[in-house]
């Protein structure tokens, strides 16, 4: 289970164990989250929201996908490669998108 912070809805409480740097949670103090079934499917959510893994057992293994700041910015050549090796990338408008697509076309000929 994934635990996900919610001030407003959550039902599970955590302690603060370390300091969370941009958040003013103290050491020792309990906030509120939320559980997320992630067992055997994708889940999506702000990574910048304070979260963490509940404990288990046996044996885990996890894929972390994120988009960076200033994702538009991207060569129209690394778009396109992403985009052939069939990542759902976010969509681009404007000039941005006008450049991916005269590479993807040229690169595909």
């Amino acid at each position: 289970e994934l635990w996900i912070y919610d001030p407003d809805s959550g039902t599970v409480e955590i302690e603060v164990r370390e300091r969370l740097r941009g958040f003013g949670f103290r050491v020792g103090s309990k906030i509120k989250g939320r559980l997320l079934d992630v067992r055997g499917k994708w889940v999506q959510f702000d990574g910048n929201t304070p979260h963490c893994t509940m404990p288990f057992e046996g044996t885990r293994y996890s894929m972390i996908y994120f988009t960076r700041r200033r994702w538009q910015d991207m060569s129209t050549a690394v778009f396109a490669r992403l985009s052939d090796a069939g990542f759902a990338l976010p969509q681009l408008s404007g000039e941005a998108a006008q450049r991916a697509l005269a590479m993807h076309a040229a690169q595909s000929s």
